[in-house]
């Protein structure tokens, strides 16, 4: 039984479909400027890699929406990539500029074709493995980085001179979106073409969909148009239409004169678009680099890790030991840290993860942003006492530079503004310079390394050193 969608329908369905897609990626946009938390969270649940993440743990409400994302794939194909990826609608909005003509009489790369899957092993690989750099790619997440820094940028101009990371994570963010925009004014789509691992798990998935494309070759004249049109490379040489390429933005039907190109659901045995065993040795070849590198990447890691090369680094407050696997690199955590002292960090053992930079800042005692904001509970939204339940600093006094022991001299600024409660930097009697005076002195048991003491010290006399 076939049922099938014409030109007709399209009419309607299509601009609806557009209508909506851009109406979410402006509410998007208005949310990551108002930096709405559960809002946030909402959105990047919706990402489809969840799934796999979710096999280390991830909260329950991350592995339902995207299941399912994954679920409206398996029965319709491609419908997120087409019209509610955030990334793939920002690329729509740029390939209206592009005014390139294709030349159709030449066959895409059958590297770049497929690169994208090559980009899914490689996170999979490194999955497994215990990593999750990949995040680096994933379209939702590299949406986040993108909109929260230009937001930033136009809004908090001022404020993110202060810092080189933050600069660093700002031209990161704008670096990438230069590379999107310029790849979708060279090629339509490049990103969800040639890249995105989701877009890549998802073509598995919507691979044997009873909902696809069609071309009735009995009304078909063989004019080309739709394959002119098709931004994918989905329509062959042949009439058939790729599922594993073909993102849905139905442009092939509402254009066709003869109303040949059909959506909806179709036999099971129907026939997918051939696959020669050039194209099949080529595919598996491409699929082995990504796990390759996976694991050369990985390799290296443990290399630079036994070398003790990559120095242990403050994890942010209320971080679990499940934060590695859990944080997704979204750097939100980053940008809602009123003092800066949340960096990313990029080494490549841990590439994007944030850290306390308490050499460069100071870490607010009752401030619960980051917590706030992080969308997979890497790092968990406490209360200010279970934040600093477990804390990985320790404030450490050099009595070679401090005033009161090298001078003489009291300064007590260190204990002013300690703000535990039960004050952890106690005051204690020396004897310098035959006198007697009051000098500071950190309780280990009540430092809780927030490294407000260090920020405020004139002298540069307190470190905040990592807990053993």
């Amino acid at each position: 039984m076939e049922i099938l969608l014409r030109k007709k329908a399209f009419k309607i369905l299509a601009p609806v479909l557009r209508i909506t897609s851009l109406l979410l990626f402006i509410f998007a946009v208005v949310i990551f400027s108002f930096n709405n938390p559960s809002l946030l969270k909402t959105l990047l649940a919706l990402q489809p890699l969840n799934l796999l993440v979710a096999l280390r743990r991830m909260p329950g409400v991350f592995f339902i929406a995207s299941f399912a994302a994954i679920i409206i794939t398996a029965f319709a194909g491609r419908l997120s990539c087409g019209f509610f990826c955030p990334i793939g609608i920002l690329q729509d909005g740029v390939g209206i500029f592009n005014r390139r003509r294709r030349d159709t009489t030449r066959q895409l790369p059958f590297v770049l074709r497929y690169l994208r899957f090559a980009f899914l092993a490689f996170f999979i690989v490194l999955l497994m493995l215990g990593t999750d750099p990949a995040f680096v790619f994933e379209p939702y997440t590299v949406f986040v980085r993108i909109i929260t820094a230009t937001t930033k940028l136009i809004f908090q101009t001022e404020e993110m001179t202060y810092s080189f990371a933050d600069n660093t994570v700002l031209f990161l963010s704008l670096i990438i979106l230069a590379a999107i925009v310029a790849s979708s004014l060279i090629a339509r789509r490049a990103f969800c073409r040639f890249i995105c691992p989701a877009g890549a798990l998802l073509s598995l998935i919507g691979l044997r969909s009873r909902v696809r494309m069609r071309i009735n070759k009995q009304d078909c004249r063989d004019c080309r148009l739709c394959r002119n049109i098709c931004d994918a490379d989905a329509i062959k040489e042949d009439g058939s239409i790729s599922p594993i390429d073909c993102y849905l933005c139905f442009r092939c039907v509402v254009k066709c004169p003869q109303k040949a190109v059909l959506w909806g659901i179709v036999p099971t045995q129907m026939p997918a678009a051939p696959i020669t065993i050039v194209e099949r040795r080529n595919f598996i070849a491409l699929i082995a680099t990504g796990v390759a590198a996976a694991f050369g990447l990985n390799f290296i890691k443990i290399l630079r890790v036994s070398k003790k090369e990559s120095k242990e680094k403050n994890r942010p407050p209320s971080a679990g030991d499940d934060f590695t696997a859990l944080c997704n690199r979204c750097l939100l955590c980053v940008f809602a840290c009123p003092n800066g002292v949340l960096k990313p960090s990029f080494s490549p053992s841990d590439f994007l993860l944030p850290y306390l930079d308490l050499g460069a800042s100071y870490c607010e005692y009752e401030c619960l942003r980051c917590g706030r904001v992080c969308p997979t509970g890497a790092i968990r939204f406490v209360t200010v006492k279970e934040k600093w339940r477990k804390p990985t600093g320790l404030a450490y006094i050099d009595e070679t530079k401090c005033m009161s022991y090298t001078r003489g001299e009291e300064c007590l600024g260190c204990e002013e503004v300690c703000p535990v409660a039960e004050k952890a930097v106690k005051v204690i009697e020396i004897e310098r310079h035959k006198r007697r005076l009051r000098a500071p002195q950190i309780e280990p048991n009540l430092c809780v390394g927030c490294g407000f003491c260090a920020f405020n010290c004139p002298e540069k006399a307190i470190a905040i050193l990592m807990r053993k």
